[in-house]
């Protein structure tokens, strides 16, 4: 992982013990719903805390293929880069 998906991570981290209220051990390779135990409105809920800590746009379709906290971190690094 790169230092950015690391900071993604602590921030899901902290998204899933504060603002969900659910005190987990949260690692990269943890699926979302089958280890985190996470449902529709818990993601929609981690996804619109991303989206506005880190000023990107999840779209519909990449969250429909995200299954795991660190593919989560991946794709929001990866619409952090500045356009070329």
């Amino acid at each position: 992982m790169t230092a950015a998906e690391d900071e993604i991570v602590a921030e899901i981290r902290r998204v899933v013990e504060s603002e969900l209220a659910m005190p987990l051990d949260v690692r990269p390779t943890d699926r979302l719903i089958e280890d985190l135990g996470l449902d529709s409105l818990t993601l929609t809920t981690l996804a619109v805390a991303l989206e506005d800590r880190f000023e990107v746009i999840l779209s519909d379709e990449a969250a429909t293929r995200i299954q795991t906290v660190g593919e989560l971190a991946a794709c929001v690094a990866e619409r952090r880069r500045p356009a070329p």
